[in-house]
């Protein structure tokens, strides 16, 4: 079993990161849940009885950012990402999903809208993208490209340098 399962019962930062990574590459891979299921409906259960009833533990923005819920449900209510059969747990998942998404939108407004917005502009700041900028096409060449504003160019990857999207 994966090892954020236990991290997302106390709701740690970290342990909802790789929840989110986890279920997003099972989804987007297989179709499927997987062993993601059950801990899955765990989770989504206890966070939308407490936006429900109001609790103290309701997550806040600055957690549904940084740990990419949003982008969970987005990827778990993909009508792509289905499987050809759907079985009872997952359409439970896909119920709490768009219920908790529907809450979300309610409680935060705008925010909630524009938070890709937010994780954009935070990357282009103070994240890696900081000291790169876009240079569109000139008109006839064709090509876009990203240059490094400081001068320099970027050092090349390793070839042996595996890349996971998550």
């Amino acid at each position: 079993m994966a090892t954020w399962v236990e991290g997302v019962e106390s709701r740690n930062p970290r342990a909802l990161l790789e929840m989110c990574d986890s279920v997003r590459s099972s989804l987007v891979t297989t179709s499927s849940l997987g062993q993601h299921g059950e801990p899955l409906m765990k989770f989504l259960k206890s966070v939308l009885a407490d936006e429900v009833h109001g609790t103290a533990e309701v997550l806040s923005f600055d957690t549904i950012l940084g740990a990419h819920l949003d982008r969970m449900l987005e990827t778990l209510l993909d009508p792509l990402n289905k499987p050809s059969e759907l079985v009872n747990s997952h359409r439970a998942v896909l119920a709490a999903a768009s219920t908790l998404q529907k809450q979300w939108r309610a409680r935060f407004k705008q925010r909630y809208s524009g938070i890709q917005d937010v994780r954009d502009h935070t990357i282009l700041a103070t994240g890696r993208l900081r000291a790169v900028s876009f240079v569109a096409a000139a008109v006839g060449n064709g090509t876009s490209r990203w240059e490094s504003t400081l001068g320099e160019e970027p050092p090349e990857l390793d070839s042996s340098t595996q890349f996971e999207p998550g």
